[in-house]
């Protein structure tokens, strides 16, 4: 499996004439809009940008993580929320006492929903309601913190066919790169438990099977031949989300503790992202199973892990130049050893690795 070294971008909100324009009533008119009558839970949302990208590494050190919020129902669909901009991110969740997974969205009862973008139309901010304050899991240099996840995390992932593209790897190859099915050294699986000396352990959630569909060790493929790449990673999901619950007569994530969706290339911004206190990650094409320091950063987050340099002023300011952590920047490091990606996880009082 490869490793990256990875940057990240800033906060990419509109301006705040963007948002503006955006709001107005009168381009409304031409979406398809529907009443939004759900309730929704916020989960703050990271995403990871490939360092070749317009030129990332120039700016290293001096913008943070594009976050952004995500509204996800309890039928299993998720909407954007484009006025939950930068401002209301810092002002509610990084300062304060609001945490992804756990707080309630409440909107007024004329909203509505675009169905092509899955995106909600607001013309005022969500009102936050709070369920518990829970600080993120972190590791900063030199200082232990237990983890409160433990115990053995089920995993599938979501191989995925549109109309004009598909996840270029077989189930075989998504299989051994998560789970290290056929020969894959280096993954998701070994690197969790090699690093927790067994205490937090990601394994396959096994075969599944539905009304015509199967997860096939850990791996299943979707045909939407009614989607394509332009609809975007969040109706996307709508359909596979929908689908899986017809198939299997359950959400996906009441099937398995974490789902990986392995998008085609062209559908997500950036290489990979995923849901802060959630069970979902999603990833660009060939990131889903050929860099596990990508699994790892992205299922870090699912379960609470902070950048390893975030609020640690000796950084710079930077969560990622302390790169000790599994959500800090991806290095390339000697295989075979547990060095490899030895994370936050050896900072957690779970391993005494030098």
């Amino acid at each position: 499996m490869k490793f990256s070294l990875l940057a990240l971008s800033h906060l990419a909100f509109g301006s705040g004439k963007a948002l503006a324009s955006h709001l107005r009533t009168k381009e409304h008119s031409s979406r398809n809009l529907r009443k939004f009558d759900e309730s929704c839970t916020a989960v703050l949302v990271d995403t990871q940008y490939d360092p070749d990208d317009k030129n990332v590494f120039s700016s290293l050190g001096e913008e943070r993580v594009h976050l952004s919020i995500e509204c996800l129902t309890p039928s299993g669909k998720v909407y954007q929320v484009p006025s939950a901009d930068k401002a209301f991110i810092k002002k509610n969740f990084i300062d304060g006492d609001f945490v992804s997974g756990e707080t309630t969205m409440v909107f007024g009862e004329s909203i509505q929903m675009d169905i092509g973008k899955s995106e909600l139309v607001l013309d005022s901010l969500p009102t936050l309601i709070k369920k518990k304050k829970r600080p993120p899991v972190r590791a900063a240099s030199g200082k232990g913190r237990k983890l409160s996840v433990t115990g053995i995390r089920s995993v599938f992932a979501v191989r995925i066919i549109l109309s004009d593209g598909q996840t270029s790897a077989s189930e075989g190859d998504i299989r051994d790169g998560i789970f290290g099915t056929n020969g894959d050294a280096v993954n998701l699986k070994t690197q969790f438990s090699r690093c927790s000396h067994n205490q937090l352990n990601f394994d396959s959630v096994g075969t599944v099977s539905g009304n015509t569909l199967t997860i096939n060790d850990g791996v299943l493929t979707v045909n939407l031949p009614n989607n394509q790449r332009s609809d975007g990673n969040t109706a996307i999901r709508n359909a596979i989300n929908t689908l899986i619950a017809s198939e299997f007569g359950q959400q996906p994530r009441d099937i398995a503790d974490h789902v990986m969706y392995c998008m085609p290339s062209g559908v997500i911004g950036g290489i990979a992202f995923a849901g802060i206190y959630s069970w979902y990650s999603v990833y660009s094409n060939e990131w889903c199973h050929q860099y596990s320091a990508v699994q790892l950063h992205e299922i870090g987050h699912n379960i609470g892990l902070a950048h390893s340099g975030e609020g640690d002023t000796s950084v710079n300011n930077n969560e990622y130049r302390d790169q000790s952590g599994n959500v800090s920047n991806s290095f390339d490091v000697f295989v075979g050893t547990c060095h490899i990606l030895c994370i936050s996880l050896t900072l957690l009082n779970l391993t005494n690795i030098p």
